[in-house]
């Protein structure tokens, strides 16, 4: 589990403003074995940020369990009046939000295109 706590979290990788709050790096897969401790990690970091953006480019599986938790997540943000933003989500990650038809329900951050020019 890979946690970076920033006054600002930093996103150069997509050229946007920086989100002021927190980031959590995910660096492994979101599955039924890794929610409980992801679920502990998340809500804690949300918790002591008026922002939370969770990195989910490494992310190479990501099932329903992994999925329902970044749901509760974002209902909790939207609860207690604070942000929470995925970034740069892997291809596996947005495979799934598509299927579901949930996209609309979180705020997601793209990676930008290579060769993109800005």
């Amino acid at each position: 589990m890979t946690r970076r706590k920033t006054g600002a979290a930093d996103d150069s990788r997509s050229g946007a403003a920086p989100i002021a709050g927190r980031e959590v790096r995910i660096g492994s897969d979101l599955t039924i074995y890794t929610v409980a401790e992801w679920k502990e990690t998340l809500l804690s970091e949300l918790e002591g940020s008026p922002a939370l953006a969770i990195d989910l480019s490494d992310v190479s599986e990501l099932d329903t369990a992994g999925l329902q938790l970044l749901l509760f997540t974002g209902r909790e943000a939207q609860r207690t009046g604070k942000t929470l933003t995925l970034l740069s989500p892997s291809s596996a990650v947005m495979q799934l939000l598509q299927l579901c038809n949930v996209g609309s329900q979180l705020t997601v951050q793209r990676a930008p295109t290579p060769g993109a020019g800005g």
